[in-house]
């Protein structure tokens, strides 16, 4: 043992795919095919508000990255000057009643 009670190499090997999950998917995706597939869904989200609001919000986030990095994978870098702040802020303001 000596493994947390759990079995050497009992399992998937690692990187293995789930093969529920890919019947899943598969099923998933014939299903969109057969309802109409990406036509069917934008006439889906143009049919009201909540539809289109869903689509943004729920269905189209799933294709965006989980994680995102700056140039050549490092950071992102954020400049920003206290000049540039100052203008922003001064041009939110400007023509708002002074006290």
């Amino acid at each position: 043992m000596g493994h947390g009670g759990r079995r050497s190499r009992a399992g998937r090997k690692k990187g293995a795919p789930n093969k529920l999950t890919a019947l899943a998917r598969e099923g998933i995706e014939r299903a969109a095919h057969a309802l109409g597939g990406a036509e069917r869904l934008a006439k889906w989200a143009k049919e009201d508000s909540v539809n289109e609001r869903a689509f943004w919000t729920t269905i189209y986030t799933k294709l965006l990255p989980l994680q995102v990095t700056g140039e050549n994978g490092g950071p992102i870098e954020h400049k920003h000057s206290m000049s540039m702040l100052l203008a922003e802020i001064d041009g939110k303001t400007r023509g708002l009643p002074s006290e």
